[in-house]
């Protein structure tokens, strides 16, 4: 919190005179690199939400020893998209869309069990769960009752570089009002 002052003090020592009024302009295009009080609040992490799906292969070495850190629980949840299976049954027939969901879920199911092993063999207990909805709006409610979004950079969208970070992830990182991990 008093770094957020700092920060604060320091901008207006070192702009207010020199610019005036778009002191305040400036104050606010530059928000989002300064650091609100929300952010400097170390909160307690009780619960983390894990979202996987078809893009996240694996998870990285080193994150397991991370979460074991916060001794939270982590719910993994794999969402198969609504959008694409409703587009499926509509473009090809019901039936094909079924046999879409029928292979998606088996799918689904074997990659929350090889995630869950991995971090259940770092000491994380883990929660599966398997749903069908929309990813943005689903893992921004689920964020609620959750203290950590764990996310993969390629969550979403499998076109992303080697540095960058899925648009899908972007969008979600606007709207949660949890702290995220990105691994």
């Amino acid at each position: 919190m008093r770094r957020v002052g700092y920060y604060t003090s320091l901008l207006e020592r070192k702009f207010r005179d020199r610019v005036g009024v778009r002191y305040e302009i400036i104050l606010q295009e530059y928000k989002d690199f300064l650091p609100g009080n929300h952010e400097l609040k170390l909160s307690a992490i009780h619960r983390i939400l894990m979202p996987i799906d078809m893009f996240v292969e694996s998870i990285p070495d080193h994150l397991p020893f991370l979460l074991s850190v916060y001794e939270a629980p982590a719910c993994l949840v794999y969402i198969i998209d609504t959008d694409l299976l409703n587009l499926i049954r509509s473009e090809m027939n019901y039936r094909e869309g079924e046999e879409f969901l029928e292979k998606r879920e088996i799918f689904a199911d074997e990659r929350l069990k090889k995630i869950s092993y991995l971090l259940e063999s770092a000491g994380i207990r883990t929660l599966t769960q398997r749903i069908v909805g929309n990813k943005e709006q689903n893992i921004i409610a689920m964020s609620g009752d959750h203290d950590l979004l764990a996310i993969s950079r390629y969550y979403g969208f499998h076109h992303v570089s080697h540095k960058g970070i899925s648009p899908t992830i972007l969008r979600i990182s606007r709207k949660v009002e949890i702290p995220l991990l990105l691994y």
